[in-house]
């Protein structure tokens, strides 16, 4: 929480009636709304700090982001301009436009002296900005440790709250601020406390990749399987996230491999969803099954050919994932890549024996969905495979006539030249009878 520095300060002195001088500067604002109170506190100026207080100088005067000059001293950790401000009646539980104390200031900036002065002064330690943070947490957040330490001396409750349901240990972990996080640990910081998302502290670990974090969590007793609000655990998200050493070290401790979210994918749907290789190799490894199917009765391998994941496709299908499995709309992983154009996915789908002529729900073979597409190279692979420009859909639509009626021209020609002659002059024919319609690519 930032505040910019103030300089350049000046001001003109008009003798009063009595013939002294009257330090205008004392109340003149800069045009950030900012006294020259605000700018000696920021440099720490104690004499000047006391001369324009000692001519009226408003000790509590805001700018305009309400910050007080006690804010500007202890953000910039000058004790002695704190003690001043404090002793001529600074407020040290003003909040600016954030909710920010400045306590909350100097625990985020790291201020160990100014924390302490304001400590000692017996702040309110549980004062929290808009966001619900306080001290503890911002302190956190930063891996600052002292302050931390300084804090909890001081009974702050590792136990509060944000508005999301953080606590100062969902904080450490998420920044990665391991010796802040042990350091609460000592404390006694819950270790299954859960955010409003349900998240616990070894979540966060887990979607961050911090296994250094996750091991000392584990060694101290955290839930190896917990589950969020979405009853993703641990697994799902350091596989979501691609982190195959965290993986592996939840998996040797025991961590469920094949476990269901809310929408019944398993660790192994989201690291094909990622193309993160090494961690579907883990999770395969470790028993994971390549059948396993979401809400939608994807596999793994839908999921990886629908997001173009060569390398995942080619280590599913290695490991014996079935080429012909299908969804609830009854698509196998070759529709899916044909639908997608993916060129380089559809060989090697079709390298393991995928059915060329296989049909979805709608009757539609991968060829419709190529064609519809204006998938080119996808359809020219299908067809070197045998598949057939005139099978009819449920509709009675042919992949042929899909293109057509999609009017991709190079489409509907490199399809007819895959026909036996007569046949063509037949489908040419028709079309030439036919008025010329064009549709949208999406499936008949």
């Amino acid at each position: 929480m930032p505040y910019p520095g103030y300089g350049g300060y000046g001001g003109d002195m008009e003798p009063e009636e009595e013939g002294r001088p009257r330090h205008r500067c004392s109340r003149m604002m800069n045009a950030r709304d900012g006294s020259p109170l605000h700018a000696a506190s920021w440099g720490g100026h104690i004499d000047i700090v006391r001369l324009l207080m000692d001519h009226g100088a408003d000790v509590n005067a805001k700018d305009e982001r309400n910050a007080t000059p006690l804010h500007f001293a202890a953000y910039r950790n000058h004790v002695r301009v704190m003690r001043e401000l404090i002793l001529r009646g600074a407020n040290p539980e003003a909040k600016d436009v954030n909710g920010c104390t400045p306590l909350l200031l100097a625990a985020d900036n790291g201020q160990l002296d100014a924390v302490k002065e304001l400590l000692a002064n017996e702040v309110y330690v549980e004062v929290h900005e808009k966001q619900g943070r306080t001290a503890l947490m911002l302190a956190a957040r930063a891996n600052h440790v002292e302050i931390v330490e300084e804090l909890l001396a001081h009974r702050a409750d590792h136990r509060v709250m944000d508005k999301n349901g953080y606590t100062a240990l969902h904080h450490a972990t998420s920044k990665g601020a391991d010796d802040v996080a042990l350091t609460l640990m000592d404390y006694g910081a819950a270790l299954d406390a859960k955010s409003k998302l349900g998240s616990t502290p070894l979540h966060v670990a887990a979607r961050d990749g911090n296994a250094h974090l996750a091991a000392e969590y584990l060694r101290n007793g955290a839930k190896l399987n917990a589950k969020d609000s979405r009853s993703n655990m641990p697994l799902h998200l350091a596989a979501r996230g691609g982190h195959a050493d965290f993986v592996h070290e939840l998996l040797k401790c025991g961590a469920t491999v094949e476990p269901k979210n809310v929408n019944l994918s398993t660790p192994l749907h989201l690291a094909a969803f990622g193309n993160h290789l090494a961690v579907v190799r883990e999770l395969i490894a470790s028993g994971a099954g390549t059948e396993c199917k979401d809400k939608d009765e994807w596999t793994p391998l839908h999921v990886a050919v629908s997001y173009n994941h060569l390398p995942v496709v080619c280590e599913l299908l290695a490991c014996g994932a079935h080429v012909e499995t299908r969804n609830k709309a009854g698509s196998t992983p070759l529709h899916n890549t044909a639908w997608k154009g993916n060129t380089e996915v559809a060989r090697a789908l079709l390298v393991f024996g995928a059915n060329v002529e296989c049909k979805d729900r709608e009757l539609c073979t991968p060829l419709h969905l190529a064609a519809c597409n204006n998938h080119l190279d996808v359809a020219r692979e299908l067809l070197a495979r045998g598949a057939k420009p005139t099978t009819p859909n449920k509709k009675g639509v042919s992949p042929i006539e899909r293109a057509r009626l999609a009017g991709h021209a190079e489409m509907v020609n490199e399809l007819r030249s895959r026909m036996p002659a007569a046949l063509a002059s037949k489908v040419s024919a028709s079309a030439a009878a036919q008025p010329d319609v064009t549709v949208g690519g999406s499936r008949a």
